[in-house]
C-alpha cells in the first residue's frame, strides 16, 4: 500500500479488528520483520494478540509499542544518537536535576515564590516540589511545545500572557536545557518533523515498513504532527474508535451550552452559537473523542479508508437502544419530533445499578449477581465478564476474600486481578517500606512485632509463627514499650531514661537467664527470670533480630548521596530477607528500581544528599508506577482498573466503586500550572479521562451493564447519591424511556419521570447479606446464593436466636470417678466449672482476649494495672506502707510505673487503697503464725480429700485480698474453712477471717466464717458434684450464684418476689455492663452457651431436662456458706 495516513472508524472494537486484519493480510516484504501496532495499554496488546492468533492461526513476532516509545524510535531514525537524548528529559531525571538547581536559584528574585515555600523545609519537601515541576514541564513539552520553544529563544510569555509571579518557569527551563547540554524534547520533535518533511531519513531500518495505531482515542498534537509527516513516507493505518458516526466534535453538553449562553453578547442570536447537544451522554462524557476529532481534522491530511458503524438491528433493551442512540446522535425526549421515548419492557435487566452499604457489600452483591447471570445463561462464560475498578488496590483484598473459594464450592468463579501495582501486590515490599517508616520513628513494641509477623523475616531469623505468642509475652512482661535506649529517647526530645526501652527489656531477659537472682536486683537491673532451657535460644534469636533492626535504623538517620543509599539499602535487604526465599523476586525489584534511580541521578548530575524520606518518595514512585497487566484476560472473570483506551468488548461489563466524590477523579492543579490556567482543546485531565472511560465501558458492553456504588451510609443508612456519571446515565434513560403505567400520564413532570426511573434502575441492597429480603422471594431483583446466610435468615424469621447446641447430649460417663481429690483442684473447679469441664474433659483450651501491646511508657494506669500493683503492696503488709523505696524500685525495675516523680504519685494512690485492708490485717494477726497444716480427709469409703492449709494463727485462719469479696473470691476460702473445720486442729480456733476491699472508697470489708459442725458432709456434697461435673458441665457461676443466694435469703417480700428479684440480679451479674464485663463474657461460657442465658429460670442444658439448674446449684452451694458467714 502507498504511503499516507488511512483512517478506519468504527463504533465497535470488533469492527476495528476486522479492518486491522485486512491490513495485516498483506504481508510485509520481510517475513522476519515485526508487525508494528501502536497501542495505549498492555491490556489492549494482550487482547489483540489473542484475537490475531485466533484469526491467523499463528501470530508471532508482534511489536506493540506505546505512542511515546514509538515517537522515540522516530527520533532515533531521523536524528540518530541525538534522538536518544530525549530520555534525558524523563520526568524522573528532570525531578532530580530541578532539585539540584533550586539551590542555585535561591538568590534570584524571580524564584522568590519557590524560595519562600522551601524556607526551612526538609530535603524531601524540595524533592516533592521538584517532582511536581518536572511533571508539569513534561506536560508542557507534549501539549505546549510552542511555548517551550519560545522560552528557549528567550521569551518569558505564556501564549502572549505575561508571567508575573511565574517568571521562574522559563528561567528554570533554560537552565535545565543548558545543564543537560542537549536539545529539549520539543526541539527534537520539531527537528524530527522537519527531517520527515524532507523525506530523508538517515536510519530507515529503525522504522517499520508500516504502522498501525489501534484503539487510541487521543494523541498530543505534537505526536499527531509527527504521525502526519511519517505518513508521507510509509503507510500509517489509524484504527480509530468512534462512539458516533459522522462529525460530532461541535456538539455541546448542557453545561457547556449554559456557559456559552451566559457569555452571549447582548443583541446576538442564540442560534449563532450552534448549541447542538446530539446525545447528552456523548456530549457530556465524550469530551476526549470530540476534541481529538477536531484536532485530527485540523492537524493532518488523511484518507478515509473505511467506516464500519454497527447498530443493533432491532434494539429491545435499554442498553441496545442507548448504544444505538449514541451512535446516531439521537436524543430522545418528549419534545422531540425525531425520536420520542420508548416504553420500557418490564423484564429489561440489561442495565442495572446496585446501591450498597460498603465496599465489601459491593463485592458480595457482585458475586450473587454474576452467579445469577451464569445460572440464567449457560452459554455465558466467566471469561466473557469484566469487572472494572477505579482503584484496584482498595478492592483486591475484598475480592480475594469473597471470590477466593475452593473449586468444589458451588459459588466458585475463576477470577484474575490485573493492574495491581507492585506496592499493593508484593507483601515484602510493603514490609520493607513499613520498616523505613518506623526507622525514623519511636520504634514502638507493636511496630516491631508487626514487622516480625512477616514470614520471610521469621525464616531469616529462624523464628516460627508458634514462637510469636511467647515473644510477645516477653516483650509485655519485661516492660518494653518504645525506644531503643535512653539515647534514642533523648533524640526524640524525651527524658533520657532507659526504663521501658528495648534494651531495658533485653537487659532483664538476658540477666534473668544468665544469673539466678531470686527476685533481687543485679546492679540497677531486675532480671526477668522466666526464661530457661531452649527458650533462651529463641530469646537470643529475637534479640538478634531487634539489634539488626536498630543497627539498620541507625544507618538510615543520616542524609546520603544516592550511591551511598544504594549500598545501605542493599545491606539492609540482605540482613532482613533470605536470598533464596520464594519471595526474593520482590526484594530484587527493590534493588533493580533503586539502581535505576541511581543511574538517573548520575545522568542528571544530581549529587546532593537526600534524607530517608526523600529516598522513600523516589522509590515509592518507581514501584507504584509499575502496574502490571498480569492477570488480564488470563482465563476466568477479569478484575481490572478503569484505564483509558481499553474499550475491549465483553458480554457483561461491571463497574465497582462508582461513588460520588470519588469518580470521576477531581484534580487540583498547582497554582503555577500554565496548562490549567490557559486551557486548550485536546488537553488531558483525569476527570475527562474518567468520564470517557465510563462511556467506553458502556459502549463495550454487549448484553449487560452493571454499576455498583456506595448508596447508603453504614452508620444510619442514609441514602447517598452515585457518581455524577451514573446520575447523568439515569437522566438520559429517564428521557429515553417511559415505564408502562406512565405512558398515559402526559401531565407528569420530568422530575417525576426521573424519580420513577431511578427507582426502576437502582436496586438498594440490605446492610447484611443474611437479610430476609434476599430469601423471601418477594423482591425479584434481590438474590443470594449463600446457603449459610439463608439458614441465618430462616432462623431469624422463625425467632430462633440460638445456634446449634455445643453439647446436644450428655457425654458418656467416665470409666471410673476420682478416688482422691486435692483441695486446690476442687477450688479451681468451683471457681469456674464450665472452664474446668471444657479443658479437662474435652481438651478445649480457649485463649483469653490478649491485651494490646502498649506503645508508650506507663502514664495513666488502668484498673488492672493498679490492681496488680496493689496486690504487691498488700503482700508486704505494713512494711510496704512504711518503707516504699524497695517496692518502688522493684516496680521501676519491671517498668510498670511512670517515669520520675510519677511513680511516687502512683504509690500514694495505691497506698490509700490498700491501707484499710492492711490495718484490718494487722489487727487480726494475733499471735505467732502457725506452720502449714497438711491433712487427708476420708469423705467416704471411696473418696478422700487432701490439702494444705496456710496462713494459720491461733485465733484462726486468715485470708486477705485487695479485691471485692465476690463469689469467686469467697468460694475457695469457704472450701479451706470447711477443710479447717473438718480437720479441727488443736492449735487454733476453727474460724476464718476474710479481709477485702470495701465498696466505699478507702474502706475494707471483713467477714468471719464460724465453725461448721458437719463440714465433712458439706465437703462430700461438693466433691460429689465435682465428680458429676466430669460428665456434664455445671451451669454454676460463683458471682451470679452468690447474689442469687443472698437475694433469696434476704427475707424481703414473698418467696416469689424474692425469686424474681434473685433471677434478675443474677442475670445482671452474668451479663455485666459497659463498664464491667460479666461472667457471660468469658470465652468458655460463650462457647458452651452462646447467646442463651444459663441463669434464666427455665434454662436446661439438655432437651431432656437432666441435670441441676443454676438456681439449685447456687442454693445448694452458697446457702451453707451464708449460714456460717457474718460481717464484722
Amino acid at each position: 500500500m502507498q504511503s499516507g495516513m488511512y483512517i478506519y472508524r468504527a463504533n465497535r472494537v470488533e469492527s476495528l479488528l476486522e479492518s486491522l486484519v485486512e491490513v495485516l493480510r498483506t504481508p510485509l516484504a520481510s517475513p522476519l520483520a515485526p508487525e508494528c501496532i501502536i497501542v495505549q495499554s498492555k491490556g489492549m496488546a494482550t487482547w489483540l494478540a489473542m484475537q490475531l492468533s485466533g484469526r491467523f492461526g499463528v501470530w508471532a513476532n508482534p511489536d506493540f509499542p506505546h505512542p511515546r516509545q514509538f515517537v522515540q524510535r522516530v527520533l532515533r531514525a531521523t536524528l540518530g544518537d541525538e534522538g536518544d537524548l530525549v530520555q534525558r528529559y524523563s520526568r524522573e531525571r528532570l525531578a532530580l536535576l530541578i532539585c539540584a538547581l533550586l539551590d542555585d536559584c535561591r538568590r534570584d528574585p524571580d524564584f522568590s515564590p519557590l524560595t519562600s515555600y522551601l524556607a526551612d523545609g526538609p530535603l524531601s519537601k524540595k524533592l516533592q516540589l521538584a517532582r511536581q515541576i518536572a511533571h508539569l514541564f513534561d506536560q508542557y513539552a507534549m501539549y505546549r511545545p510552542e511555548m517551550i520553544l519560545a522560552w528557549e529563544e528567550g521569551e518569558n510569555l505564556a501564549f502572549g500572557h505575561a508571567l508575573a509571579e511565574d517568571l521562574w518557569q522559563p528561567k528554570l527551563w533554560r537552565q535545565l536545557v543548558a545543564h543537560l547540554g542537549c536539545c529539549s524534547p520539543a526541539r527534537l520533535m520539531l527537528r524530527a518533523r522537519q527531517a520527515l518533511a524532507t523525506g530523508v531519513i538517515p536510519f530507515p531500518r529503525l522504522l517499520p515498513a508500516r504502522v498501525s495505531l489501534f484503539g487510541i482515542d487521543t494523541l498530543p498534537t505534537v505526536y499527531l504532527g509527527i504521525m502526519g509527516e511519517l505518513a508521507k513516507i510509509l503507510p500509517v493505518h489509524f484504527h480509530l474508535f468512534s462512539p458516533a458516526e459522522g462529525y460530532f466534535a461541535d456538539i455541546r453538553s448542557q453545561a457547556e451550552a449554559h456557559r456559552a449562553l451566559a457569555r452571549l453578547p447582548a443583541g446576538q442570536d442564540e442560534a449563532d452559537l450552534y448549541l447542538e447537544i446530539g446525545h447528552p451522554l456523548l456530549a457530556s462524557m465524550g469530551g476526549m473523542a470530540r476534541d481529538f476529532q477536531e484536532l485530527l481534522e485540523g492537524s493532518v491530511s488523511y484518507v478515509e479508508a473505511g467506516e464500519q458503524y454497527t447498530a443493533h438491528a432491532a434494539p429491545r433493551t435499554m442498553l441496545a437502544v442507548l448504544q444505538n442512540d449514541i451512535l446516531r446522535l439521537r436524543h430522545r425526549r418528549l419534545a422531540s419530533m425525531v425520536a420520542s421515548p420508548l416504553i420500557l419492557a418490564g423484564d429489561d435487566a440489561s442495565l442495572s445499578i446496585h446501591a450498597c452499604h460498603s465496599r465489601l457489600r459491593e463485592v458480595e452483591v457482585l458475586q450473587d449477581q454474576l452467579l445469577a447471570l451464569l445460572q440464567d445463561d449457560p452459554a455465558l462464560a466467566p471469561r466473557e465478564i469484566v469487572v472494572m475498578l477505579p482503584e484496584v488496590s482498595a478492592y483486591a483484598p475484598l475480592i480475594e476474600a469473597v471470590f477466593g473459594l475452593s473449586p468444589e464450592d458451588r459459588r466458585f468463579i475463576p477470577f484474575r486481578i490485573a493492574d495491581r501495582s507492585l506496592l499493593s501486590g508484593a507483601p515484602l515490599i510493603e514490609v520493607f517500606f513499613c520498616f523505613l517508616q518506623m526507622a525514623s520513628g519511636r520504634m514502638s513494641a507493636s511496630e516491631v512485632m508487626e514487622l516480625l509477623a512477616c514470614e520471610a523475616i521469621q525464616q531469616n531469623f529462624d523464628i516460627s509463627p508458634e514462637d510469636l505468642p511467647r515473644i510477645r509475652l516477653w516483650v509485655e512482661k519485661s516492660g518494653i514499650r518504645w525506644g531503643i535506649d535512653e539515647l534514642h529517647r533523648e533524640a526524640r526530645q524525651q527524658p533520657k531514661e532507659r526504663q521501658n526501652t528495648w534494651r531495658f527489656g533485653f537487659d532483664r531477659l538476658t540477666l534473668g537467664y544468665a544469673v539466678r537472682a531470686d527476685g533481687g536486683f543485679l546492679g540497677e537491673i531486675l532480671p526477668y527470670e522466666e526464661i530457661e532451657g531452649q527458650a533462651a535460644e529463641l530469646a537470643g534469636r529475637f534479640i538478634h533480630f531487634c539489634e539488626t533492626l536498630f543497627a539498620a535504623a541507625d544507618t538510615l538517620t543520616l542524609a546520603r548521596e544516592l550511591p551511598e543509599w544504594q549500598r545501605v539499602i542493599h545491606d539492609l535487604l540482605a540482613a532482613l530477607f533470605l536470598e533464596d526465599s520464594p519471595q526474593a523476586w520482590q526484594v530484587q525489584k527493590i534493588r533493580d528500581n533503586l539502581a535505576r534511580i541511581v543511574l538517573e541521578a548520575e545522568d542528571a548530575g544530581f549529587h546532593q544528599p537526600l534524607d530517608l524520606n526523600g529516598l522513600m518518595i523516589l522509590l515509592k514512585e518507581k514501584l507504584s508506577g509499575q502496574a502490571t497487566a498480569q492477570g488480564f484476560l488470563e482465563g476466568g472473570l477479569t478484575f481490572c482498573g478503569m484505564l483509558p483506551m481499553r474499550s475491549i468488548p465483553f458480554k457483561v461489563v461491571c463497574l465497582l466503586g462508582m461513588n460520588d466524590g470519588e469518580f470521576p477523579r477531581v484534580e487540583h492543579p498547582q497554582s503555577f500550572d500554565l496548562i490549567a490556567r490557559y486551557p486548550q482543546r485536546g488537553d488531558r485531565a483525569k476527570r475527562n479521562d474518567d468520564r470517557y472511560v465510563f462511556l467506553e465501558a458502556l459502549l463495550a458492553s454487549r448484553e449487560r451493564f452493571l454499576v455498583f456504588y456506595l448508596g447508603n451510609t453504614l452508620r444510619d443508612g442514609k441514602e447517598l447519591p452515585p457518581a455524577v456519571v451514573v446520575e447523568e446515565l439515569i437522566d438520559s434513560l429517564a428521557e429515553s424511556f417511559r415505564l408502562a403505567p406512565e405512558s398515559s400520564d402526559p401531565d407528569a413532570s420530568f422530575a417525576e419521570y426521573r424519580k420513577r426511573m431511578g427507582e426502576r434502575l437502582v436496586v438498594r441492597h440490605p446492610l447484611q447479606p443474611f437479610s430476609r429480603r434476599y430469601f423471601s422471594g418477594t423482591e425479584a431483583r434481590l438474590c443470594s446464593f449463600a446457603a449459610e446466610y439463608c439458614l441465618a435468615a430462616q432462623a431469624r424469621e422463625a425467632g430462633v436466636r440460638t445456634r446449634h447446641a455445643f453439647l446436644p447430649a450428655p457425654l458418656l460417663p467416665v470409666a471410673c470417678g476420682p478416688t482422691s481429690i486435692a483441695l486446690p483442684e476442687l477450688a479451681r473447679y468451683w471457681q469456674h466449672p464450665v472452664r474446668w469441664f471444657l479443658e479437662n474433659r474435652l481438651g478445649l483450651f480457649l485463649l483469653e482476649k490478649s491485651r494490646e501491646l502498649q506503645d508508650r511508657e506507663p502514664i495513666h494506669l488502668d484498673s488492672l494495672e493498679k490492681y496488680q500493683l496493689s496486690r504487691d503492696l498488700l503482700a508486704m503488709k505494713g512494711e510496704g506502707l512504711s518503707r516504699p523505696e524497695p517496692l518502688l524500685a522493684r516496680w521501676q525495675g519491671e517498668g510498670r510505673v511512670p517515669l520520675g516523680q510519677g511513680a511516687q504519685a502512683v504509690f500514694v494512690e495505691i497506698r490509700e487503697t490498700v491501707r484499710p485492708i492492711v490495718e484490718q490485717l494487722l489487727a487480726h494477726e494475733t499471735g505467732e503464725p502457725l506452720p502449714p497444716l497438711l491433712r487427708e480427709i476420708a469423705l467416704s469409703p471411696e473418696l478422700t480429700l487432701h490439702g494444705e492449709l496456710g496462713n494459720r494463727y491461733p485465733s484462726g485462719h486468715l485470708y486477705w485480698s485487695n479485691s471485692l469479696l465476690h463469689g469467686r473470691i469467697l468460694l475457695p476460702v469457704w472450701l479451706e474453712h470447711l477443710f479447717l473445720s473438718a480437720v479441727a486442729p488443736d492449735d487454733q480456733r476453727r474460724e476464718t477471717i476474710v479481709i477485702g476491699r470495701g465498696s466505699g472508697k478507702g474502706t475494707a470489708q471483713v467477714l468471719r466464717f464460724s465453725p461448721v459442725p458437719e463440714a465433712a458432709r458439706v465437703l462430700l456434697d461438693l466433691a460429689t458434684l465435682f465428680a458429676d461435673g466430669l460428665n456434664a458441665p455445671m451451669p454454676f457461676f460463683p458471682k451470679s450464684g452468690l447474689v442469687f443466694a443472698r437475694t433469696m435469703g434476704s427475707g424481703k417480700g414473698s418467696e416469689e418476689e424474692r425469686r424474681i428479684a434473685a433471677f434478675a440480679k443474677a442475670e445482671e451479674e452474668y451479663l455485666g455492663s459497659d463498664f464491667a464485663p460479666g461472667e457471660g463474657d468469658d470465652p468458655y461460657c460463650r462457647q458452651l452457651f452462646g447467646e442463651v442465658l444459663p441463669v434464666a429460670p427455665d434454662y436446661a442444658l439438655y432437651r431432656e431436662g437432666k441435670g441441676l439448674s443454676f438456681a439449685e446449684l447456687a442454693t445448694r452451694i452458697f446457702v451453707p456458706m451464708l449460714g456460717q458467714m457474718e460481717e464484722l
